[in-house]
């Protein structure tokens, strides 16, 4: 089990599933916090890190193909 990032509460498993990937079997384990009102500012955080990460992603590969136009000219 795990602990919440936020609040430090044992999270609770809300759902799992098993998925085959090649010879593997690869199992997803769902957890939330037993607090809700906790899990959403959990889920709200997740969601500005998200959006966050997406930005530097776009941002990174516009320098990428600036660099590659930059070479070819």
């Amino acid at each position: 089990m795990s602990t919440c990032t936020r609040c430090g509460k044992q999270r609770i498993v809300t759902s799992t599933r098993e998925e085959k990937v090649g010879n593997s079997l690869v199992v997803y384990t769902v957890t939330t916090c037993p607090d809700s009102e906790c899990q959403k500012a959990v889920n709200k955080n997740l969601k500005s890190e998200e959006i966050k990460r997406a930005i530097m992603r776009d941002e990174q590969e516009k320098r990428a193909l600036l660099r590659t136009s930059r070479k070819t000219q």
